[in-house]
């Protein structure tokens, strides 16, 4: 994952970046669907003050997301990606979640698995 790739997240990638980073912010998930906080916007307009008005009550909980903001902005320094294995290797585990939250190199590689419907007569 690199800046580029996260700058075109949909509403529903950034969604689930904020799930991957664990608790207490799964719960804060459907304010960035609910919001179209698009990839480009989670990086350049999000703060403390925008998380507090979209309802984002928790202070501490606001700073955490600003630092993996940032810490998302600086993916690049942070991790590699290896052309062999197509996976993402990340030298610092520790930010892990925060940069490489999917298993997938974008949101063009984001698959959705649909069960046949059943209809009963």
């Amino acid at each position: 994952c690199d800046l580029q790739r996260a700058k075109e997240w949909m509403p529903a990638d950034v969604s689930r970046w904020i799930r991957s980073l664990g608790e207490p912010f799964p719960k804060y998930a459907a304010i960035f669907i609910r919001k179209a906080v698009s990839g480009s916007s989670l990086l350049t307009v999000i703060d403390n003050k925008t998380l507090e008005s979209y309802g984002v009550e928790d202070d501490q909980d606001r700073r955490k997301i600003v630092e993996y903001i940032k810490t998302l902005k600086s993916s690049s320094v942070q991790g590699v990606t290896s052309s062999n294995s197509g996976h993402d290797i990340v030298h610092n585990e520790r930010y892990r979640n925060a940069l490489y939250p999917f298993n997938t190199t974008g949101p063009a590689d984001i698959r959705i698995q649909a069960a046949p419907l059943h209809y009963q007569s």
